[in-house]
């Protein structure tokens, strides 16, 4: 006999019902004969006495049994008859021991899980698989075994444990264990997450026993790179996950296990391969095209009490970027030590240990490392970063990555022995969770939250709140839930939904009372105010008011994540609605606008240029690599010939000169040494005290100075005619000075240098609208309401409004530096503070972009 055990990891309700239906439909297919089990960890002795909005609908057997209504898909897949023994329950298993007990079968032993529990199981697992189901005479070939609930459930404990030592009874070659997970997409990002199925395959593990075969579910066909991604970390060969995405009925599902060879696997693992033909889905194949080929309606109306739950009637009838977060939501500004990471950790007890601090002792990840954690986090902790004395009153630690990474295990234990030394009434711990919905079951899912929870509790860890991401509100009773398996109050558990703007999170905290529980933790109840959000709820409100557009053409090489240039968004989406406009970013992808393109996919290339030419302006931000380049020149060319408002940064800035090089002054080869070190007309050259060895932290880094030469040009009209400016920096190239007055005398105008005046830092285009290069990143300091001079000057020439906002410009240069107006706003609701955001700016997150 052969075994195929399914189990199921991150949420209930995956769908493994119908994929062991499935498996065992397309093994049935091959010519075996199969029979099915299905396990139900919970204490009732069958589905009888359960409420169908419980556990869905009650399968009645030929025998009378009363089971889950998976056994109801096991016998419409495979058209068999199973008895009630084929559903084995926790309630079952215990009563047969107990009966036993009872009659002194075990001779006065003392009865345990293990191995009385445990021998049970297995047992039972063996004398039901015996048993023909499909008419014929003898016992099947395959049983699929389905274990129902999440592994890590307390109630499925003994079950993995019993299937642990069927395993290893029956031996390899008969045991074939396909772990079902989940591959969710988070709307915010769009991305396809696999931590999820990490971390369940890393459960299954923990509890001794590894996948042959990873079934992931997701919405959509999963990206190559992500199945990469999960062969890495959850130790199965590649080829061994099967994609179960979203399809129109369910029929598709074993077409879906064909069409990626899970038979082949499946076969492979059971020591079957080339002893057992394809699966013959002829008819199966039929059927399910033509469940998707029905158009005439007949309308049935469903009379029942349990029409809430359609299961119920089933047999009836899915430096890390966040310090920008950081700066821009507080207007702060932060030191690179602000940013802990493993490697700078790491790299200072090293460092320590060369020079002999450790006095000889042997250094170790606890006491060295978690100390040094420590240490770090007190250290930074009081820096002022508001432009006020003195440390401030609250230090907000995110401790990145999920619980359970490895890589934050030292973190972890630092922050645990943190938490004890500062003492209760000092430390708040909020967790961060997702409580998905299914498409299918349509759903609100605790388990993996519960899971998380349990996790950092085995860590260590209680948390005080927790905050729980979903895509609609959560009900009461998915909190009450919540509290009640994560030991957190209710009134802990905040709601973190989508909504249409960033700008609303706060808003959120605030009227669900997240502050008065962070405060009552942290002993502060009654003595600080109630938040003052009055001009934020304006700004959140008045963001999703915007409806005229700009269209922004956005060059670049990584805009497959939009991640990549947040900064840029961000900045762009605070000049935008500065200027009262809803931001449309045109993603385009720089290589399809070169010629080569044109040859290898004629369709993209088009595309990229209609995008590029029914935009109002062009950007091109920073970057690195010589991958896209020549399309990015033909983007600044075009903006530069055609009028087109046009922002290079850092690269962007390099481009232009580039192509200005090359176009107006007739050098042809020109170009940076960084993508042809022969060129010989080299207008880019690398930085001198840049490093071509090391990597990190060797460019030039870092607010530096930027002098104005030319009074009137219209970046020195944007800041009131300011003398200098300061901004960051991240380059490792730069222009050629000496090749600048051949530049300049062509009509390229320096207006910005650095201090020794050798250094190119901002260009301009003279008789054009707004073409603009800066060496510097602007979007780094950008701020809701304070958006950076350079971007505001973009969207002003894209939209119409640079005259006015030049005018507005030098008439608030008094006021303050990117030439906006100051406001009051308060602090803990009493203490004044100057803020950096305007009276009545609107905010838009226009197209997918957040504020």
């Amino acid at each position: 006999m052969k075994y195929v055990l399914v189990t199921g990891g991150v949420v209930s309700g995956l769908g493994k019902g119908v994929t062991a239906s499935s498996i065992g439909l397309i093994l049935q297919a091959c010519g075996l004969r199969v029979t099915s089990i299905k396990i139900d960890p919970y204490l009732n002795t069958d589905a009888g006495t359960m409420s169908p909005f419980e556990h869905g609908e009650v399968f009645v057997l030929d025998d009378g049994g009363e089971v889950d209504l998976d056994l109801g898909n096991y016998e419409r897949f495979l058209d068999i008859k199973l008895t009630r023994d084929n559903n084995i329950t926790t309630g079952k298993i215990y009563q047969s021991v107990i009966d036993k007990e009872r009659k002194g079968d075990y001779l006065g032993k003392t009865v345990q899980v293990v191995p009385h529990i445990t021998d049970a199981i297995q047992a039972w697992i063996e004398r039901v698989a015996m048993i023909p189901v499909d008419g014929m005479e003898g016992p099947a070939d395959v049983c699929v075994i389905e274990l129902g609930g999440t592994i890590g459930d307390i109630e499925s404990m003994p079950f993995i444990e019993a299937l642990g030592q069927f395993s290893y009874r029956v031996g390899n070659g008969n045991f074939c264990l396909i772990h079902v997970s989940l591959v969710p997409v988070l709307n915010v990002v769009g991305e396809q997450k696999t931590k999820p199925t990490q971390h369940s395959v890393r459960g299954l593990r923990s509890l001794g026993m590894t996948p042959n075969i990873l079934a992931c579910r997701s919405t959509t066909e999963l990206d190559e790179n992500v199945k990469a991604k999960l062969s890495q970390f959850c130790h199965v060969p590649a080829e061994n996950i099967i994609n179960l995405y979203d399809v129109s009925n369910i029929w598709h599902v074993p077409l879906l296990l064909k069409d990626q060879k899970a038979h082949e696997a499946i076969l492979k693992v059971l020591n079957l391969s080339g002893i057992i033909g394809e699966p013959a889905l002829g008819e199966w194949t039929s059927m399910a095209e033509l469940c998707d080929r029905l158009h005439e309606p007949v309308r049935i109306a469903m009379i029942g009490k349990y029409t809430g739950l359609s299961d119920s009637y089933l047999s009836v009838l899915k430096v890390d970027l966040d310090l920008g977060n950081y700066e821009r939501f507080l207007d702060i500004k932060l030191t690179r030590d602000n940013n802990i990471t493993t490697g700078k950790i790491y790299q200072s007890v090293i460092d320590k240990e060369r020079k002999g601090d450790y006095l000889g002792k042997t250094v170790q990840v606890v006491p060295h490392i978690t100390d040094a954690i420590q240490a770090w986090i007190e250290r930074v902790a009081m820096i002022p970063v508001d432009g006020m004395e003195g440390p401030a009153d609250v230090c907000v630690i995110e401790l990145g990555g999920t619980i359970g990474d490895i890589e934050s295990m030292p973190f972890i234990e630092a922050l645990g022995q943190f938490s004890y030394r500062v003492g209760n009434g000092n430390f708040c711990l909020i967790h961060v969770s997702l409580v998905p919905v299914l498409n299918v079951v349509g759903e609100q899912k605790t388990k993996p939250t519960q899971h998380s929870v349990r996790g950092l509790r085995s860590l260590g860890m209680t948390p005080n709140i927790l905050a729980c991401r979903s895509t609609t509100e959560l009900d009461e009773n998915v909190k009450a839930k919540l509290s009640q398996f994560c030991h957190v109050p209710a009134e802990n558990i905040i709601n973190l939904y989508d909504v249409s703007n960033i700008w609303h999170v706060p808003l959120l905290l605030k009227d669900q009372k997240a502050h008065e529980a962070i405060l009552k933790v942290l002993n502060l109840s009654g003595i600080i105010g109630e938040p003052a959000l009055g001009e934020w709820t304006s700004m959140a409100e008045l963001c999703d008011r915007l409806h005229e557009p700009v269209r922004i053409a956005m060059i670049g090489k990584y805009t497959g994540l939009s991640d990549s240039y947040l900064s840029v968004l961000k900045a762009l989406l605070h000049a935008s609605v500065a200027c009262r406009r809803k931001l449309i970013i045109d993603w385009v992808l720089s290589s399809d606008l070169e010629d080569v393109t044109a040859k290898e996919n004629l369709n993209a290339y088009k595309e990229s240029w209609n995008l590029l030419k029914g935009a109002d302006g062009v950007l091109v931000p920073g970057g690195f690599g010589d991958r896209g380049v020549q399309g990015k020149i033909v983007a600044a060319k075009y903006a530069r010939e055609n009028g087109i408002p046009f922002l290079g940064i850092c690269l962007g800035m390099q481009i232009a000169v580039i192509e200005f090089t090359r176009s107006v002054l007739g050098l042809q080869d020109a170009n940076s040494t960084e993508f042809d070190p022969k060129t010989l007309n080299p207008c880019v050259i690398f930085v001198p005290e840049g490093s071509k060895t090391h990597m990190g932290g060797t460019m030039r880094l870092g607010s530096r100075r930027t002098y104005f030469q030319v009074k009137d040009c219209i970046t020195a009209k944007l800041y009131g005619n300011k003398s200098f400016i300061d901004e960051r920096h991240r380059h490792r190239y730069e222009v050629n000075p000496d090749m600048v007055a051949q530049l300049e005398d062509a009509g390229l105008s320096f207006v910005g240098k650095d201090e020794s005046g050798q250094r190119m830092e901002i260009v301009e285009l003279h008789n054009h609208p707004y073409y603009v290069g800066v060496q510097f990143h602007p979007e780094f300091k950008s701020r809701p309401g304070k958006p950076s001079t350079f971007f505001l000057g973009l969207i002003a020439a894209a939209c119409g409004q640079l005259d006015a906002v030049l005018k507005k410009g030098v008439a608030k240069a008094s006021a303050m530096s990117n030439g906006t107006s100051s406001i009051k706003s308060h602090q803990y609701g009493n203490a004044d503070k100057t803020s950096k955001w305007s009276r009545g700016v609107i905010y838009s997150n226009g197209n997918g972009v957040h504020c």
